[in-house]
């Protein structure tokens, strides 16, 4: 018989402390991932949000998939399943791409952003087929979903958004998409 490993969900998420509006949706999410049986794949940082959602992942009973860079050392995690480490953030990003089954993008700084646009480009181009996610909380993402349909209107993306990401404003719309597109 053969054995169903878990499927690994990595989620991009803040390594600062943010705000209600932004933490609870989040850890909402992290939680229902975690009871529908998904691995916690992230950054590994032990900061911010990070941090809490580790924890929560902890107390929930989850497993932790930690995917560190030399950069930050300093603030790794080390109560996790499994550690892999990439000398910088560039080898991370295509790390964190080849191991995950999913990829869920939360309200996050410049690092996020950073992180999105790789996953999008390199599903743009074939890299990957995976699905991504965007949480959109509190419309924190509707300037950047303006300025992508911008680009699709303008001629600068031959896409529509809806083939690179989906887009939820809350965690349950994005555990029943996560579900239902990873067959489980």
């Amino acid at each position: 018989m053969k054995e169903i490993k878990p499927k690994k969900v990595c989620v991009f998420l803040s390594a600062q402390n943010v705000a209600e509006k932004y933490e609870k949706p989040a850890l909402d999410l992290i939680r229902l991932l975690v009871q529908n049986g998904y691995t916690f794949v992230y950054g590994g940082t032990e900061k911010g949000l990070m941090k809490k959602a580790a924890d929560l992942v902890r107390t929930e009973g989850g497993r932790i998939i930690a995917v560190f860079s030399e950069e930050f050392r300093s603030l790794w995690r080390e109560d996790v399943d499994e550690k892999i480490e990439c000398p910088n953030i560039p080898e991370r990003k295509k790390k964190i791409i080849e191991i995950s089954d999913a990829l869920v993008v939360l309200p996050g700084g410049t690092g996020t952003l950073d992180e999105l646009m790789e996953i999008v480009e390199t599903k743009k181009w074939g890299s990957h087929s995976k699905p991504i996610v965007l949480l959109n909380s509190e419309h924190y993402w509707d300037g950047l979903i303006s300025q992508l349909l911008k680009m699709r209107d303008e001629g600068f993306l031959n896409r529509d958004i809806e083939d690179l990401l989906c887009i939820f404003d809350n965690p349950l719309g994005a555990i029943k998409f996560l579900k239902h597109s990873l067959g489980d």
